[in-house]
């Protein structure tokens, strides 16, 4: 008969090497998570912009151009434009600007992250050629969003 060796289990040096790879994953992924839930956070505020969206979008299909101002988009669709007035979430303000440009500030509470509190960022739209309104973000305002949190428009 075979005198068969009975399984030992791992040894130190093979539980150290999987422990070092674990924490060399983890060093890696951590960051990317982090950055991950604040472009989320950046990205969830769109909702909140949205119907000052489809009011320039209204005004644009109506008149075939931009609206001037926020006083513009107001007197057409009748919804409030005031900066204050479009807060919600962790959005402080929205103000509507020259040819319906909206920028939008993320207030300074507890419940927004710190690479995000205070921080500005403005949604531009544009008219193609198909006479559709697209939109595309970029940072903006004294104090603006770091370009790496800024919404996807595509």
């Amino acid at each position: 008969m075979k005198n068969l060796k009975a399984q030992q289990g791992f040894t130190l040096i093979e539980l150290m090497i999987v422990v070092a790879i674990i924490g060399i994953l983890a060093s890696v992924a951590v960051p990317q998570y982090q950055n991950y839930v604040l472009r989320t956070d950046a990205t969830n505020t769109l909702s909140v912009a949205r119907p000052l969206q489809l009011a320039v979008g209204e005004y644009a299909a109506r008149y075939s151009s931009l609206p001037a101002d926020a006083a513009a988009v107001a007197d057409y669709t009748g919804i409030d434009t005031t900066p204050a007035n479009q807060a919600a979430g962790k959005v402080d303000q929205i103000t509507t600007g020259a040819d319906g440009v909206l920028e939008i500030q993320f207030a300074t509470s507890t419940d927004v992250p710190a690479e995000l509190a205070g921080k500005t960022y403005r949604l531009v739209p544009a008219i193609n050629s198909n006479g559709a309104v697209v939109w595309s973000s970029q940072s903006a305002g004294t104090d603006p969003i770091d370009t790496t949190y800024l919404p996807k428009m595509k």
